[in-house]
């Protein structure tokens, strides 16, 4: 974690999120509650969000379903395998398909429409 300029230590949270509109509320819902938001409109975007912000990132916030060569079942599953200290929170709009084998190693799973609230209770 790196500090800011206040002294706090920067909350960094990547979000990917191939749903503009959707991705600014999410973005728009962190700020609000203190988090810097780094966001990617695939998982390709956040990998490479993540590599370059490594040892500030607090947290990968992602939607399942992405359009390329990744989704983020398996954005999660590399995340986890190269920084395993970061909170991993999946969300999707497709929840019936969820079960417990697909959220191995997955700090937590939102379906869609997700509460404010409930984002950041599970992101601390």
């Amino acid at each position: 974690m790196t500090s800011s300029s206040d002294g706090k230590a920067e909350r960094v949270v990547v979000l990917a999120e191939d749903e503009p509109l959707l991705r600014a509320a999410t973005a728009l819902l962190l700020t609000s509650h203190g988090y810097l938001v780094a966001e990617a409109a695939n998982a390709l975007e956040a990998v490479a969000i993540l590599e370059g912000r490594a040892g500030s990132t607090k947290a990968l916030f992602s939607d399942i379903n992405m359009p390329g060569e990744m989704d983020g079942l398996e954005l999660a599953r590399f995340a986890r395998a190269r920084w395993p200290e970061l909170t991993i929170v999946l969300t999707s709009g497709k929840s019936d398909h969820i079960n417990a084998k697909l959220m191995d190693g997955i700090d937590a799973f939102l379906p869609k429409p997700y509460r404010p609230a409930d984002v950041i209770a599970v992101l601390g």
